[in-house]
């Protein structure tokens, strides 16, 4: 789900608190698309097309990693 700017509740955006001692709170993308990557997986069904997911795997992809 997309966080926007005063919707915080609607959207479930986490806490300042909940912030704290993540590395990047930009909610570990690489380390989670990466449990689910398959290079040649649908990326436009189901989980695979979650908010950021199709562009995290095409870097993936890109990048070989």
């Amino acid at each position: 789900m997309q966080v926007y700017k005063g919707l915080e509740i609607v959207t479930n955006k986490i806490t300042h608190a909940e912030k704290q001692g993540v590395r990047n709170y930009l909610l570990g993308l690489v380390d989670e698309v990466r449990q689910i990557f398959i290079p040649d997986a649908d990326y436009t069904k189901g989980i695979r097309l979650s908010i950021g997911v199709p562009e995290m795997a095409k870097y993936l992809i890109e990048k070989k990693i």
